[in-house]
C-alpha cells in the first residue's frame, strides 16, 4: 500500500497503520516527496518512481497493490490509480476529486 500525506510526512500514515497492515500481510510503502499543492504530471511522476523502487527492493503480488491518501495525500493517491491501472483500490479521506 503506496501512503501519502499532505505534508511529505510518510512516517505518520506508516506508523498509524503499520500494525493493522501487518495483520494482513501488507507492506505499507511512504512518500517523503509528495505533497500539498504539486500538480498531478509532478505526483504521479513521484508515484511511478515510488512502485518502481518498491517493485525492485521487495516481493509484492503486483494484485494486491493499493493507495491510500489523507486530504491532498488522497488526491496524489487517488490520481496515481487513474494513471496506474495496476492500482487495485484507493483508500482517500478528506480530498476532492473532479
Amino acid at each position: 500500500m503506496f501512503c501519502f500525506d499532505p505534508h511529505s510526512k510518510s512516517s505518520l500514515p506508516l506508523n498509524l497503520y503499520h500494525n493493522l497492515a501487518d495483520s494482513f500481510g501488507i507492506i505499507l510503502i511512504g512518500s517523503e516527496n509528495s505533497k500539498n499543492g504539486m500538480d498531478y504530471p509532478v505526483t504521479n511522476s513521484i508515484f511511478s518512481a515510488l512502485k518502481n523502487e518498491a517493485l525492485q527492493r521487495f516481493s509484492i503480488d503486483q494484485n494486491r497493490m493499493y493507495t491510500l491518501g489523507f486530504s491532498g495525500g488522497g488526491k496524489v493517491a487517488t490520481s496515481a490509480a487513474i494513471a496506474d491501472p495496476t492500482i487495485k483500490a484507493v483508500i482517500s479521506c478528506g480530498a476532492g476529486f473532479p
